[in-house]
């Protein structure tokens, strides 16, 4: 499908979502998005759109080269907290999201049609009601699905994705779902409304995660990093980030604690050692630019 196409299609979806009202979360939903997510990717973010919504705009402009600012922010308008599973290869990238949003059911059956490039595929699952049909929309570009008017599922592993929402909307014991921990989902999913002003992410890969942020090979001996940033209220181009570092071994953390404030200069952060084997570090200043860049979307 050509991209000029899928920018046609998104325009005059974004044009049903500007006619279908403001957006609001509806409150009956029983389902976290954050539980739709496998345990198969290197990073994990949540991001609340009123955070930053030039980084999620970003991130769709990624797939679809042509499509204009004015679509992509009609889009993002529409969505509330995405939660993202990124996996960076050398020469791709690859996403797994589940979104809460507020996606009018008439406008995605007319604008992801047949008419409009999309193959529609029907999963049928057993429900308490008997069998449910979710529909998988897909080209090219994009496999998308909503199994519910407030949640959107797509990228990798979307029938994965569609059938755990299912067992947990009915409420069916749990099978084969490789879910994340039950720590990276405490510390990710949303609690308050102080969670909005901020991106929180876990990078499972630190290795990978440190490399592409400083542009330095930190071999550390890490378990995981996680942690989270905010727009600098005084620095447009600018986050402030807090992260946590996790070591295997807490010989190598007094090492380890100098490689990290060599790498991220770290003269006006705080540094606080919180076990044996952890680190914080928070006040880290780093340009929007290289969080763009680890999700490939400098351009």
């Amino acid at each position: 499908m050509k991209k000029h196409n899928i920018v046609f299609i998104l325009s005059i979806f974004s044009l049903f979502l500007c006619i279908c009202g403001c957006k609001t979360t509806p409150q009956d939903t029983k389902v976290n998005p954050l539980e739709l997510l496998d345990n198969k990717s290197q990073f994990y973010f949540r991001i609340p759109t009123s955070v930053d919504p030039v980084l999620v705009e970003k991130m769709l402009k990624s797939n679809v080269a042509s499509l204009t600012d004015n679509d992509a922010k009609l889009i993002v308008s529409r969505l509330n907290t995405i939660y993202v599973g990124y996996t960076r290869r050398k020469k791709s990238a690859e996403y797994q999201i589940s979104t809460e949003c507020n996606f009018p059911k008439a406008a995605v059956s007319k604008v992801f049609s047949k008419k409009n490039g999309f193959h529609t595929e029907s999963l049928s699952l057993k429900s308490n009601s008997g069998q449910t049909l979710y529909e998988i929309y897909s080209n090219n570009n994009l496999d998308i699905s909503f199994p519910t008017q407030s949640i959107a599922c797509l990228g990798r592993s979307i029938q994965d994705m569609i059938t755990e929402y299912n067992r947990i909307e009915n409420q069916y014991p749990q099978e084969n779902f490789p879910s994340i921990s039950a720590e990276m989902f405490e510390y990710l999913n949303y609690d308050s409304q102080e969670d909005d002003a901020k991106v929180v992410f876990w990078a499972t890969n630190p290795y990978s995660f440190l490399t592409l942020l400083t542009g330095a090979q930190l071999n550390l001996a890490l378990s995981y990093v996680r942690g989270s940033f905010i727009c600098d209220p005084k620095l447009d181009k600018q986050y402030i980030m807090s992260f946590e570092f996790e070591f295997k071994d807490e010989r190598v953390v007094r090492a380890a604690k100098s490689a990290l404030m060599l790498a991220f200069g770290l003269a006006d952060s705080t540094v606080t050692m919180t076990s044996p084997t952890n680190i914080s570090i928070s006040g880290i200043k780093i340009s929007k630019e290289q969080i763009y860049k680890i999700f490939a979307l400098s351009r």
